[in-house]
């Protein structure tokens, strides 16, 4: 795991620090990373270093900007409980205990400069999700630094409500989709699960398989198979669905010319995601320029296709 990775993610340092390992550290400037336990009231935080150890990271050390703009005070706020990564800067003895100094913006600054500023469209990264959204996912993709996953390119399938789908998900491998000119950076997903010919692979005409209802519409009830696979199902007469619901479906008819799969709803099912719904990467690391998800007769052609930026960051048109 890189040093640069998503805070939490590495298993570093999970022991106390000993006085000696921190002055090593400061020395060589390595990259730490520790827990905060306390907000004080001017935003400055407490992290457990160690023994009679203790690390103090001022309100403006908190992040690091690549556009220049303000801390926020809720950036420090919502780091209580939760693991930081950090440069340790200096250390001094006061009464019987040590405190470090530390730097959160210095570890995000060497993160952007060495990682972050070196990324390129159709670059495969981890990342941890923050928080989850209506409308996308915020991400760490390195040092605490944030990206976002809009929910429309999590699958090609679609997505009615992605806390449900991902509430059980710490982490992610993620394509970098998109960077403007301030670094600011939106991630995809979809391309790492499969084309509709992999994806419809795994299934077969006639057999009965474990699916989750996508919607309900006046002509019928979209089943996600897999997480880049769905189908159509006639409106069952007897059986009562909602999104969300996993039912037991037959499969009536795949049709590869034109990427429909035929359906027929057999019975409500456990309501719980079937390992058959999981995330399942085709690739988590290197880099793609192109995807193509449709079979070349299609007429519906869903594609992706990476750009390189140019120097100051900013996405070539």
């Amino acid at each position: 795991m890189s040093k640069y990775s998503p805070e939490f993610l590495t298993s570093m340092h999970r022991e106390p620090m000993t006085l000696n390992f921190i002055k090593q550290a400061i020395k060589d400037r390595s990259m730490l990373e520790g827990l905060v336990i306390a907000c004080s009231e001017s935003h400055e935080l407490t992290i457990d270093i160690g023994r009679g150890i203790v690390g103090k990271v001022a309100f403006e050390e908190v992040e690091y900007h690549y556009d220049g703009s303000p801390i926020k005070e809720v950036s420090a706020r919502s780091r209580v409980g939760k693991y930081i990564k950090f440069i340790a800067l200096g250390i001094e003895k006061v009464g019987d205990s040590y405190v470090v100094e530390c730097s959160r913006r210095e570890a995000q600054k060497e993160c952007h400069e060495n990682f972050i500023s070196k990324l390129e469209p159709g670059d495969i990264v981890p990342a941890r999700l923050l928080r989850i959204e209506d409308y996308g996912i915020f991400c760490d993709i390195g040092c605490g630094i944030v990206a976002l996953l809009p929910t429309n390119n999590i699958s090609v399938t679609h997505i009615v409500n992605p806390k449900v789908i991902l509430r059980d998900v710490k982490r992610l491998s993620v394509v970098i989709q998109s960077i403007d000119e301030n670094y600011k950076i939106q991630l995809t997903h979809k391309e790492l699960l499969g084309t509709w010919e992999e994806n419809i692979a795994k299934f077969h005409e006639d057999e009965i398989v474990h699916g989750a209802v996508i919607s309900v519409e006046d002509y019928g009830v979209f089943v996600r198979l897999s997480q880049n696979l769905s189908g159509l199902s006639e409106l069952p007469d007897d059986i009562q669905v909602e999104p969300g619901n996993m039912v037991a479906v037959k499969i009536n008819h795949i049709s590869p010319k034109n990427m429909k799969v035929k359906l027929l709803i057999m019975d409500r099912t456990m309501e719980d995601e079937p390992e058959s719904l999981k995330f399942e990467y085709k690739k988590t690391s290197g880099h793609i320029d192109e995807w193509h998800y449709s079979t070349p007769t299609a007429k519906k052609q869903i594609d992706s296709v990476f750009r390189p930026v140019d120097n100051g960051g900013k996405q070539e048109g």
